[in-house]
């Protein structure tokens, strides 16, 4: 009696809802429009749309996120992404919120289409674009469309060079937007001269994260980035690491001054937990330095910063550092969860 009743229990869960039903129709509906789209263009269809889209109707499911990668872009009339946004637009399709495009060469038009998608769908909260080729121009297209999105949390670019002019393009858009959370732009090439531009925009918004690996910031741009810290504070994380902010090749004196002026903009912020500056070799000196800050912001009583550095300097000091990112963060954890009652 008891396994007729698990079983029967078991078929019950397994059969789609009137919910799940419903979806299922908006997505053929979807799927109906894609399709002649396609035919009427003489179009392939993109194959991971086409992926999910089949998956999620087997399942009586909803796709809600898409990762595009690597297919072929160029010799069409008409882009390839018109037909499945366009016919997102189309049929309502409200379940889309995460696009990510890799390893793709985008043309003008095709960045047309997903900036027009970004600023007029409210659906996204997620876009991210890694190793694609792009001109300039999609960056001011792209920080445009981000002005009238109220939806997007996360913005990732990565692997692909952008130019100081472009970068600044994007920003000017990006200091409009309210939403935008978390911002990675890593392995992009940027170079010390950006931490300038960076510096009005993170001010201006309410960010949370950003993370700018793998880039060429050096400890002009360390410093010119770290100037943002008193002003502004709702960050609680600033990723720095793999950027060349070291004192190898004669710029010992330069990180040095970037280290001590660090250690001043720091007072000014309480929200910040991370400022990662792993894979940077800054050395004894820029390290005892650190050292210092992190006892000066104990004795003045602000929270602790975790702050990971590259290995080579001196054991002691290294372990020291390695100590105090430890109790910043144990301290943290201790405010979060509270006093643990003791069982009686």
């Amino acid at each position: 009696m008891a396994k007729k009743k698990a079983a029967a229990k078991k078929k019950a869960s397994s059969e789609p809802s009137a919910s799940d039903m419903k979806n299922a129709e908006l997505l053929k509906r979807f799927m109906t429009g894609y399709q002649k789209r396609l035919a009427e263009q003489g179009q392939p269809g993109l194959v991971a749309v086409e992926t999910a889209a089949k998956t999620s109707l087997k399942e009586f499911k909803s796709f809600n996120h898409v990762v595009i990668d690597g297919e072929e872009m160029a010799g069409f009339a008409h882009s390839r992404f018109e037909p499945f946004l366009v016919g997102i637009r189309e049929t309502g399709y409200p379940f889309l919120a995460e696009l990510h495009l890799w390893n793709l060469t985008l043309s003008h038009m095709d960045v047309q289409q997903i900036t027009y998608h970004i600023e007029t769908r409210l659906d996204l909260t997620v876009f991210e674009m890694l190793h694609c080729t792009v001109d300039d121009g999609c960056y001011s297209l792209l920080g445009q469309a981000m002005c009238n999105n109220t939806s997007i949390t996360t913005l990732e670019i990565g692997f692909q060079p952008i130019s100081t002019l472009a970068l600044k393009s994007l920003l000017l858009g990006l200091t409009r937007n309210q939403t935008l959370r978390t911002l990675k732009i890593t392995r992009c090439q940027l170079q010390p001269d950006v931490g300038e531009i960076f510096f009005p925009y993170v001010c201006a918004v309410r960010l949370d994260v950003l993370d700018l690996t793998g880039n060429q910031l050096g400890p002009v741009g360390f410093q010119a980035i770290a100037q943002l810290l008193p002003h502004c504070q709702t960050l609680s994380k600033l990723i720095l690491c793999d950027n060349g902010i070291e004192y190898l090749g004669g710029g010992e004196d330069r990180l040095v001054a970037a280290m001590e002026a660090f250690g001043q903009y720091l007072k000014g912020n309480s929200t910040i937990s991370v400022v990662d500056l792993s894979q940077n070799t800054i050395g004894d000196a820029a390290g005892q330095i650190l050292l210092g800050i992190h006892q000066a912001r104990k004795e003045s009583k602000l929270p602790g910063v975790k702050v990971p550095v590259g290995h080579r300097m001196g054991a002691e000091l290294f372990a020291g550092l390695m100590a105090a990112g430890k109790s910043a963060s144990a301290s943290k954890g201790k405010k979060k969860g509270g006093k643990k009652k003791k069982k009686k």
